[in-house]
């Protein structure tokens, strides 16, 4: 008996694969979850980099003001969150595992300025 979590089909998705000895097949588990990875950028112009990232991630902004910058992972957790009111705001990602993570920026008013993917990868 075995169980695998691998991206069988090369969709950008893990799907599963299992093998039972007590019958001796294998079966396929096909990821069909829909994420949005568009990327939003409304209306302030926001550079998000390097990506993919190591152990930090600088975001850039037009202007400064009141942002909150916040990191989910691939199952919409908020994993970080952070306040900032400079044009440049480097945070820093020690603790993140390799993988997808999706970021939302808001203005001070709470509205939706950016949003968007980034890759961590040592």
């Amino acid at each position: 008996e075995s169980v695998h979590a691998i991206d069988l089909d090369n969709d950008g998705d893990i799907d599963v694969l299992s093998a039972s000895s007590n019958d001796d097949k294998i079966a396929w588990y096909e990821n069909l979850t829909t994420t949005s990875t568009e990327e939003i950028l409304i209306p302030e112009n926001i550079s998000i980099y390097p990506n993919p990232f190591q152990e930090s991630l600088t975001f850039q902004l037009e202007q400064t003001g009141n942002y909150q910058i916040q990191i989910f992972d691939a199952r919409g957790r908020l994993i970080q969150q952070e306040n900032i009111q400079e044009k440049e705001q480097q945070l820093s990602t020690k603790g993140l595992l390799d993988g997808l993570y999706f970021y939302q920026v808001k203005n001070g008013s709470g509205a939706l300025v950016a949003s968007g993917k980034v890759v961590k990868n040592q």
